[in-house]
């Protein structure tokens, strides 16, 4: 995990040094507000620029989960922070080609921290979760609609620890998968 930390920090430290070399070139937004929406839950973000090609996503939100028994339907909301620095790999060509860049329009890299609190739940069965905290590398691509609609879909992996377990292994591997829609302010 922590190789792959340290490639990711030297790769963005060159993208942004390469990145510093040329003129009246694509940047990232100052500042986004936005609300999403995906599969299983909403969340309200702000991006904000960190450098050229670089943006620090924050997240807070509603993460959903949904299961089933004895022939119940339960669902579950959990509050979730988010805290994700983003490097938008292809500013540049996007813009070279004609194609919007506006509003973080882009593919991007991005390594999400995440914090599950487990200070309250939103259910209609009673359960509780533990706190959890996790980390996941994550590709992906944004596109910005009508200067205010987006998509997001992206992939990524892993490992989440359980902050509440006492015994056994409380660290486990958390495949990240997401589709969203928003709305940008």
């Amino acid at each position: 995990m922590f190789r792959t930390f340290l490639v990711l920090v030297v790769l963005l430290l060159n993208v942004t040094n390469a990145g510093a070399q040329t003129k009246d070139s694509v940047s990232v937004e100052t500042s986004i507000w936005g609300v999403q929406t995906g599969l299983l839950g909403f969340w309200a973000h702000n991006e904000s620029k960190l450098s050229r090609t670089i943006a620090l996503r924050t997240e807070l939100g509603f993460d959903a989960a949904f299961y089933g028994s004895n022939n119940e339907f339960n669902y579950i909301l959990a509050p979730i922070l988010h805290v994700e620095p983003r490097w938008y790999r292809n500013l540049d060509r996007r813009s070279r080609k004609g194609k919007n860049t506006a509003n973080n329009s882009a593919d991007f890299l991005s390594l999400r921290s995440f914090f599950v609190p487990d200070l309250f739940l939103i259910s209609n069965d009673d359960v509780r979760i533990n706190t959890t905290l996790g980390m996941t590398f994550n590709g992906g691509m944004r596109r910005v609609y009508w200067d205010h609609f987006s998509f997001e879909l992206g992939l990524g992996a892993g490992f989440a620890a359980d902050l509440e377990e006492t015994y056994g292994n409380s660290v486990y591997f958390f495949p990240d998968i997401f589709f969203r829609l928003g709305y940008n302010f």
